[in-house]
């Protein structure tokens, strides 16, 4: 039978996982600024420089198909991983 040590790989790679996660910054983009008591990690930026506000659309009542061009745009423009919580 194989031991398990806490010295194996897979688990500093959780650990590091773990604190990435506790110490993630977030950027948040928005078109409308004014938005208090925000969360010391989350880095407020505005949207209209991925796309602009003129831009934005509803398809078939939803924003939805905008959301999804604007995921693309900001990870086409900057990079990094987008995800929706």
């Amino acid at each position: 039978m194989e031991t398990v040590s806490f010295l194996d790989f897979d688990f500093f790679r959780f650990l590091f996982f773990l604190l990435s996660l506790l110490f993630a910054l977030i950027i948040l983009y928005l078109y409308d600024l004014d938005l208090k008591n925000v969360p010391p990690n989350v880095i407020i930026k505005n949207a209209n420089d991925i796309l602009n506000k003129n831009e934005l659309f509803i398809n078939n009542g939803s924003y939805a198909t905008f959301s999804d061009l604007f995921r693309y745009k900001v990870l086409s423009t900057i990079g990094g991983i987008y995800v929706d919580l």
